[in-house]
């Protein structure tokens, strides 16, 4: 099956003829009774001369939703807004998305943080230029061009026996436990990454990695390279900062994970049916 969102090849948009995605303040405006995602998101040139909230005319193309073109507006931040629009935190979209729903928005909002970050040149404090073949920004002045940021991340899990690692941390939704995660320092490898932030937030040594996947993430713009480990060494011992609780489940009894479409749901969801088959081989 196609999917119903897809990256665009140029990257500007009319908004008279596309679908238009609000943002402000780093969220997503929705529409306030409607409440299927993400069409919820989307509005129309007409919405936004009601509305008063005036653009240029060609703007940022996210991509194609369905076939139709999606541009991105930024709305500012003193903006008052007609009650039927509503601001809304990308996290709290997540559990209503599916995974191109997620996709699409994802995009947005790191094009979104891109466009708010790079107003200026961070090597001569030149005011910044939009490209219009290509999204980048380039500096008049000192010829810097800058792309979207991309922060590469490592996400996984620790296997031992028929047990798996899980871990929750201070700003995770109540009793939902998930991977180990952390950025990859200037210097190392992937692996060295996950096998680093591992002993770091929950004090095991780890061993045979296997890189299982890789998701883009929007808090603000990561690349999340997942991977599976061995337990090789040492106790449970959390960091008390990154980590407030960790601990070994079985996989035929989980406690709440995050949704199928993220990386981490995805990898655990893959053990238990992995475990599961091995289960029925087993006793047939």
């Amino acid at each position: 099956m196609a999917p119903a969102f897809t990256i665009p090849s140029t990257t500007r948009a009319s908004l008279k003829t596309s679908r238009i995605l609000l943002l402000q303040s780093g969220a997503v405006l929705t529409h306030r009774d409607h409440h299927h995602y993400p069409d919820a998101c989307f509005f129309d040139h007409g919405d936004l001369l009601a509305a008063h909230i005036s653009v240029a005319e060609d703007t940022h193309l996210v991509g194609h939703w369905r076939g139709q073109s999606v541009a991105l507006v930024e709305v500012e931040d003193e903006q008052l807004l007609p009650e039927h629009m509503v601001c809304r935190r990308l996290r709290e979209l997540l559990p209503l998305l599916d995974g191109d729903g997620f996709v699409l928005l994802s995009r947005a909002m790191q094009l979104s943080h891109w466009e708010r970050d790079h107003r200026y040149c961070g090597r001569c404090g030149g005011k910044m230029d939009g490209e219009q073949h290509e999204f980048a920004k380039i500096c008049r002045q000192c010829n810097n061009r800058c792309y979207p940021r991309i922060s590469p991340c490592v996400i996984g899990v620790v296997l031992r026996e028929d047990r798996v690692l899980l871990a929750r941390g201070p700003n995770h939704p109540p009793a939902m436990y998930t991977a180990i995660a952390g950025f990859i320092e200037a210097g190392e490898s992937a692996e060295q990454a996950f096998a680093r932030e591992v002993e770091e937030e929950v004090g095991l040594k780890v061993g045979n990695l296997r890189y299982c996947g890789s998701q883009s993430w929007p808090f603000p713009g990561q690349l999340m390279l997942a991977f599976c480990a061995d337990h090789e060494a040492g106790d449970i011992k959390v960091d008390g900062v990154e980590i407030e609780s960790a601990d070994w489940f079985s996989l035929n009894a989980l406690p709440p994970i995050p949704p199928e479409f993220t990386i981490s749901g995805r990898l655990i969801r893959a053990l238990c049916s992995q475990t599961n088959r091995e289960d029925c081989a087993a006793r047939s």
